[in-house]
């Protein structure tokens, strides 16, 4: 498995543990309670990341650029949850 790859593997992971347990069992609080529990588990996804690739030389490309593995977690990362949040966003929020 390349180490894209295992990264996406990784933020698939923590975002659906996001939007499938942390958003879900926060309901009726207020929107700081939201930020701060997303910015905990994406620094948890990016904890991930350097611990896995940090200083080990590994090449990331986003598309037809190369980035480093902390700009290629970031970047995923928030387009996974972007796009989680826009195909959910039309639903019923008792519908989990």
């Amino acid at each position: 498995m390349g180490p894209e790859l295992t990264i996406l593997l990784v933020n698939i992971v923590f975002v659906s543990l996001v939007f499938g347990w942390v958003f879900p069992a926060l309901r009726g609080r207020g929107m700081t309670t939201f930020a701060q529990y997303d910015l905990a588990v994406s620094a948890a996804a990016l904890t991930v990341a350097g611990l896995l690739y940090a200083g080990k030389g590994v090449g990331f490309t986003l598309v037809v650029i190369d980035v480093p593995w902390w700009a290629f977690s970031i970047l995923t990362y928030s387009a996974l949850e972007l796009l989680v949040w826009i195909t959910r966003s039309g639903r019923d929020p008792d519908d989990t």
